[in-house]
């Protein structure tokens, strides 16, 4: 769920934030994969049914802006996820290693769709994540956790 809020010392123009895209089609389906700025920092944004890799260009504008906006927490938003393929965890888990040094985690997911939390946990992967209801909650959580 995007609030709408932005980062204070970010523009809505960030070019690189915008660069950090990609879409294509599922079965007829849309999907997207993005970057956005929103008020508890960049959130990873993925719509629809993500299947297919995320080409290499799409991925190295995410690793550049995570990078350029190292003072700002990351975390990922799969409400609106309905599947996850093998492309879409692969990118998944580069960007859980850009978002927490040396693969750490956690890294907060807002509301993730029931069927992208099944295949994060069939995975063995849902232990890298934490799951939060919205914004507001990644907020808090990201408040109480060390920085990094």
């Amino acid at each position: 769920m995007n609030t709408g809020l932005t980062i204070e010392h970010m523009g809505a123009d960030d070019d690189l934030v915008k660069a950090a895209r990609h879409s294509g089609l599922h079965q007829g389906q849309p999907y997207e994969v993005r970057l956005e700025t929103r008020n508890p920092g960049l959130c990873l944004v993925f719509q629809g049914p993500v299947p297919a890799a995320v080409p290499a260009a799409a991925m190295t504008a995410i690793q550049r802006a995570v990078q350029a906006h190292a003072d700002l927490r990351s975390y990922a938003d799969l409400s609106q996820c309905s599947y996850l393929g093998s492309g879409a965890i692969a990118c998944l888990m580069e960007f859980l290693r850009l978002a927490s040094p040396r693969g750490a985690g956690p890294v907060a997911i807002v509301n993730p769709h029931p069927r992208a939390m099944t295949v994060l946990r069939m995975l063995g992967l849902s232990n890298f994540f934490v799951p939060l209801p919205d914004d507001p909650a990644v907020a808090r959580w990201m408040a109480e956790q060390p920085k990094r």
